[in-house]
């Protein structure tokens, strides 16, 4: 990484800069930090007449976050006896407490429809934020199943209460209350499933075959998303980092969970637990425990890379070209950008 990267990675913590060296090292599995950190979350914004000297008590899988000067940062959160515990930063796997005033703040970006937009239910009083590449058809897929039944994927005889689509940023303006969660992934493993994707929405679809046996992945990643039209037709929309549908323009959090695809079922199982929805943990339970995947493009792409997803970023400039278009997404969601996912 170029000195100036670097320093654009500075998180400043009352006055003082912590750098990502300063922290403690991630052990790393897969791009995600898979240690057992104990930190505590609370978005409280700058007209609650907060201390923003002192700092709240641990509690663990959460996050640490406030507005100061019009902007939401996650800071280093502290235990019992008020001493600080340095533990690596970002949202992604954890809880956030959220007041009034942040809650109201929407995302940046997001749609309104079965297809690529947010989902709401009124019964469970829960809303899903929708993140194209992130697991999305998956986890809406399961929503639609677990509610409103087998026979009914589509929730056209359910009650309009049970699940409905939403345009996103309505959430935050008519329901800042529901429980509001989404899953996100590490940017490398995206951005080979954006690649992939392109095989479904070919540009010359007469020139038969798939656009990734003529389009390398290292000429995708390092070609402007404007000009990817050249290979195919997939809206740019998949291409927008994963926090314009998850943080607000101050970089407010507009979720209170956001769970890991590399852990989708074990996070699933946590949503599901904390939303005390009984019906949606059976059908979790009566299919195995593992919801079902539905875009399989990156899955059936990958089994034909030989060195597995990691031989796709040998390159550091191809690594590099993902770390400067997603750093906001590294940086805020706690993947490290050292680590390419095996898989």
């Amino acid at each position: 990484m170029s000195e100036q990267r670097e320093s654009e990675r500075k998180i400043f913590v009352q006055g003082d800069t912590i750098t990502a060296e300063a922290l403690p090292q991630h052990n790393v599995v897969g791009g995600v930090d898979k240690n057992e950190h104990e930190s505590t979350g609370t978005a409280v914004d700058s007209d609650s007449n907060l201390d923003m000297g002192n700092f709240f008590p641990v509690k663990k899988s959460e996050a640490c976050v406030r507005k100061t000067n019009g902007q939401c940062e996650q800071y280093p959160c502290t235990g019992e006896d008020g001493v600080p515990i340095q533990t690596t930063l970002g949202y992604a796997g954890r809880f956030v407490t959220r007041d009034a005033n942040v809650k109201k703040q929407a995302m940046r970006r997001g749609g309104g429809d079965w297809a690529s937009g947010c989902v709401i239910s009124h019964k469970h009083k829960f809303a899903y934020i929708h993140i194209l590449k992130s697991g999305g058809s998956a986890t809406k897929e399961f929503l639609r199943r677990s509610l409103c039944g087998e026979d009914d994927p589509e929730c056209k005889r359910a009650d309009p209460s049970v699940l409905r689509p939403i345009a996103c940023t309505q959430i935050a303006k008519q329901h800042p209350d529901y429980f509001t969660f989404s899953f996100v992934r590490s940017p490398f493993s995206r951005m080979y499933s954006m690649y992939s994707m392109m095989d479904g929405f070919p540009r010359d679809r007469e020139a038969g075959g798939h656009v990734t046996d003529t389009v390398p992945f290292a000429k995708f990643v390092m070609t402007d998303p404007g000009k990817r039209s050249a290979f195919t037709f997939m809206s740019p929309t998949h291409y927008w980092a994963q926090t314009d549908f998850t943080f607000s323009k101050d970089s407010c959090p507009s979720f209170d969970f956001l769970g890991r695809v590399e852990q989708f079922d074990q996070d699933m199982r946590i949503i599901l637990e904390h939303l005390n929805a009984k019906e949606m943990i059976d059908y979790l339970d009566s299919i195995g425990g593992r919801v079902v995947q539905v875009n399989s493009w990156g899955s059936n792409k990958k089994k034909s890379i030989s060195g597995g997803l990691q031989a796709e970023y040998s390159s550091s400039e191809v690594r590099d070209r993902v770390v400067d278009t997603y750093k906001r997404d590294f940086d805020l969601l706690g993947y490290d950008w050292h680590a390419v996912p095996s898989t």
